[in-house]
């Protein structure tokens, strides 16, 4: 609703793995992550495009969790947006285990990581950072037991090696969540502003709206 009232058009795409169409659809992502539903951020994009509802100009893309971990796999994939902001997300599935509280749950879908070290580079979007050129905006919480901030730290370094611009917000305290209403209120100042700063219609004073 914010973005919306900015003037932006926002697409929250249902991608596979998600709900409401079955459990087929729900676990399409089981042993798998970042193709399929990188994929139908992507065309969900594309579409909006098509249909002269989206400036292919000004694309934007943004999530957080899973979603971070979805944003990062889009940036992997294709530079087609202008500005991205994965948040709270894990990037390297090899370096993150036992560190968070997932750790049953990846041993299940892909077995120990000294066991399968394939499946685990194959699946962590850190294994292509080389093909990021997106401008990103990586976001944490300090106390994150699900997503630990050290995954959003290797991203932010690993895209700074290569010159790629970005930024990295750690939130003290914060758990999987921005809870105190005064940090809420600043991320979504810094993704807004993230995304303006890398808007060709926005001119570098800060002149210039979503809708221009």
């Amino acid at each position: 609703a914010y973005w919306c009232s900015r003037g932006y058009v926002v697409v929250r795409v249902n991608y596979r793995g998600s709900t409401s169409y079955g459990s087929e659809f729900a676990e399409a992502l089981n042993g798998s992550r970042g193709e399929l539903e990188s994929d139908d951020v992507i065309a969900g994009v594309e579409h909006l495009v098509d249909r002269g509802y989206a400036d292919p100009d000004r694309l934007f893309v943004t999530g957080f969790s899973y979603g971070g971990i979805t944003t990062a796999h889009v940036v992997t994939r294709t530079d087609r947006f202008a500005a991205a902001a994965p948040e709270h997300g894990i990037y390297d599935l090899y370096s993150t285990f036992g560190t968070d509280d997932n750790h049953n749950w990846h041993q299940w879908e892909f077995g120990l990581p000294w066991e399968n070290v394939d499946a685990y580079r194959e699946h962590s979007s850190i294994t292509d950072a080389g093909e990021i050129d997106t401008p990103l905006l990586i976001t944490a919480g300090g106390k994150d037991w699900r997503c630990p901030p050290s995954q959003a730290e290797q991203l932010y370094v690993s895209v700074k090696k290569q010159g790629v611009p970005a930024r990295l917000v750690v939130y003290p305290e914060e758990h999987h969540n921005v809870g105190k209403p005064e940090r809420a209120t600043h991320r979504v100042r810094e993704l807004t502003e993230w995304f303006e700063r890398h808007d060709p219609a926005v001119e570098p004073d800060g002149t210039g709206t979503a809708d221009s």
